[in-house]
């Protein structure tokens, strides 16, 4: 499949320094022949309290049942109402993944939906999908598709952390500061792993797969911050040997590149 466009949609001004523009340069350095946009929802006043009524319903408030927000307080509605109007995520809440990004999706061109278009939404929120086979409910950094769906909040808080921080905090229940910083990803870093996301978008969209079984490639399906550094911070290559040359074949000349933060 020929590529075309790449949107790129946010629901945020600001996120922990996180900066847009240098995924949209290092996109158009690997896609120069592709139309890249970053694109902002606008919403029409009229359309603002039904979006965040829709949103406020789809908050997890309990998992014994599973048990969304389905009735939610006009003071709940006004919050969600603030954070589009101010596109300011305040975290505290979990909203269900699929859902979200079946609104967004609502809110998108019919005319940019299309196999040869990849749009990528990024989310300050924080989602989550429920397994019916574990009974869990397990934080969502990505959610590929059409479109795909990618929560920074997810990143931060959906990996499972270092055994340090869990032996630590089972010792010690109020860890400080300091102890909690080095748990999260500094802003720099937060931007790579979020440069690898966007390319599991795009892989998915034009290969039919997202996800890699090998750590050193950023296709990896990381569900660890060890492993999400590991894959998308500290491999020597962009990908592994099977994708690049998957890719090359595809096309693509951007594969053996190595990457500039590599250790």
């Amino acid at each position: 499949m020929m590529l075309e466009k790449i949107l790129i949609y946010s629901d945020f001004k600001q996120f922990n320094g996180f900066n847009l523009k240098p995924i949209l340069e290092d996109l158009n350095k690997k896609f120069p022949w592709v139309f890249l946009e970053s694109m902002v929802f606008n919403f029409a006043d009229e359309k603002i309290k039904n979006l965040a009524e829709k949103i406020a319903k789809i908050r997890i408030i309990d998992l014994f049942p599973l048990k969304y927000n389905d009735s939610p307080l006009e003071t709940e509605v006004h919050f969600e109402e603030k954070q589009i109007l101010n596109r300011k995520v305040i975290p505290g809440y979990v909203y269900d993944c699929f859902k979200l990004k079946e609104i967004y999706e609502e809110e998108i061109s019919k005319k940019n939906l299309k196999l040869n278009f990849v749009n990528i939404i990024l989310t300050g929120r924080l989602v989550a999908s429920f397994d019916k086979d574990d009974l869990r409910l397990h934080l969502r950094t990505c959610l590929l598709g059409v479109p795909s769906l990618i929560s920074l909040s997810g990143v931060e808080q959906a990996p499972a952390k270092s055994k340090e921080y869990y032996l630590l905090k089972s010792i010690y229940p109020r860890l400080n500061q300091t102890m909690i910083n080095r748990c999260y990803f500094k802003s720099d870093e937060l931007l790579e792993i979020i440069k690898g996301l966007c390319l599991q978008a795009i892989f998915y969209q034009i290969a039919g797969e997202g996800f890699c079984t090998y750590k050193n490639c950023r296709l990896f399906n990381a569900h660890t911050q060890e492993d999400l550094r590991e894959s998308q911070l500290e491999g020597e290559h962009e990908f592994c040997e099977k994708h690049e040359k998957l890719l090359s074949k595809m096309g693509f000349t951007f594969c053996s590149i190595k990457r500039r933060n590599a250790k």
